[in-house]
C-alpha cells in the first residue's frame, strides 16, 4: 500500500513538474526577452504588461480610477485588442483551446464594459477576477491542439494588427487629466530606446495559463520573473518522489 502511495505521489510531482515547464514555456514565447525598437509590431503579451504600468492608477481616489480607465479604454488604447492577441499566442502555443479562446474573449467583452462603460470603482484584474469567478465554462471546449509554432516568438504568427498609431495606452480627457501622474496624451510604446526585459505575464494572464493545467499558480521564481535552468528542472525531477520542490 506504502509503494502505491509513493508511485502516486511521484506521478503527481512529475506532472506539477511538467505542469511548470508548460507554463513556462508558454511565457518564454509569448513574452520573450526582446529589444523594442520604433515601429515594430510588440508581443502583446508584452504590450499588456506595458499600458498597464503606464496606466497605472496613483491612488484609489474616483479621479485617479476615472484617470486609469480613460488610459485603458479610450481611443487609440490597444489593451484590449493586446489582451486577446496575447490569448492567440497562448492558443498557438498549445496552452489553450479554441473554445477557451472564445470562451475568454466574452469574458473580456463583460469586463471592458464594467471597466469602460460609466463609473469606474476596481482595477482590471480585480474585475477581471470577479467575472471570471462566476463565469460558465463548457468543458467540451477544452480539448488543445498542440504547439503550432514550436519555440518561435514572431507575432505575425498569431496577430496581425493593423491600426493608425503604435500599441500603446489611451488618450486621458477631461477632469481626469489632472490626476496626479497622468498623461494627457497617447504615448508610444516603441520608442528606440525601450527594453523589455524578463516581462512576466500579468496576474490574468497567469491566472488563465495556470487553470488551462489545474495548477493554482506560477511558482513563485516565475512571478518573479526569475529564469530557470535544466539544473533546476532535473532537481525538480530528482525530488519528485519525496515531494521535495527545491530550486
Amino acid at each position: 500500500m506504502r509503494t502505491t502511495y509513493l508511485l502516486a505521489d511521484l506521478c503527481l510531482s512529475v506532472l506539477a513538474v511538467c505542469q511548470y515547464m508548460d507554463q513556462q514555456y508558454v511565457e518564454s514565447v509569448c513574452s520573450p526577452d526582446m529589444n523594442i525598437t520604433a515601429g515594430q509590431l510588440i508581443p502583446p503579451c508584452i504590450s499588456v504588461e506595458i499600458i498597464q504600468g503606464q496606466c497605472e492608477p496613483n491612488g484609489t481616489q474616483p479621479l485617479d480610477l476615472a484617470a486609469y480607465a480613460q488610459c485603458l479604454c479610450n481611443e487609440p488604447s490597444t489593451f484590449f485588442r493586446d489582451w486577446l492577441g496575447c490569448r492567440s499566442c497562448i492558443e498557438a502555443h498549445g496552452g489553450m483551446s479554441e473554445g477557451e479562446q472564445v470562451e475568454y474573449a466574452g469574458l473580456l467583452s463583460s469586463v471592458s464594459s464594467s471597466l469602460c462603460g460609466g463609473l469606474t470603482t476596481a482595477k482590471f484584474e480585480d474585475v477581471f477576477a470577479t467575472m471570471e469567478a462566476t463565469m460558465t465554462r463548457n468543458a467540451s471546449r477544452n480539448t488543445k491542439v498542440g504547439d503550432s509554432f514550436p519555440s518561435s516568438t514572431a507575432v505575425s504568427l498569431y496577430y496581425n494588427y493593423t491600426g493608425t498609431y503604435p500599441q500603446g495606452p489611451g488618450v486621458i480627457t477631461g477632469t481626469a487629466m489632472v490626476a496626479p501622474g497622468r498623461m494627457s496624451g497617447q504615448e508610444s510604446l516603441t520608442t528606440p530606446t525601450s527594453t523589455a526585459k524578463g516581462v512576466s505575464m500579468s496576474k490574468a494572464v497567469k491566472t488563465e495559463v495556470s487553470s488551462v493545467w489545474s495548477h493554482d499558480s506560477f511558482p513563485p521564481s516565475l512571478n518573479d520573473a526569475a529564469p530557470i535552468g535544466n539544473t533546476a528542472v532535473m532537481g525538480l525531477m530528482a525530488a519528485a518522489g519525496g515531494i521535495v520542490f527545491a530550486l
